[in-house]
């Protein structure tokens, strides 16, 4: 599983190796981080969607992009 986007409210992760369904809770866990705890809103084509349960604050969700990117 990789997550491709992020934003304050959710991301994008893309997973062919793990399946995911609309409506199913997730957790994920960054590194040094609490668990983000969403919802799954969409799947297409390996993506989907989750909405997380409570927005991140503005300087993690920068964090968190600048983090997961230079690691890509």
């Amino acid at each position: 599983m990789a997550i491709v986007d992020l934003t304050a409210e959710g991301c994008r992760i893309f997973t062919k190796a793990v399946p995911v369904s609309e409506g199913l809770r997730v957790s994920l866990r960054p590194l040094e981080f609490e668990p983000l705890r969403g919802v799954v809103r969409w799947v297409h084509r390996g993506y989907a969607g989750i909405e997380f349960e409570r927005p991140l604050y503005g300087a993690v969700a920068i964090h968190l992009q600048k983090a997961w990117s230079s690691s890509r």
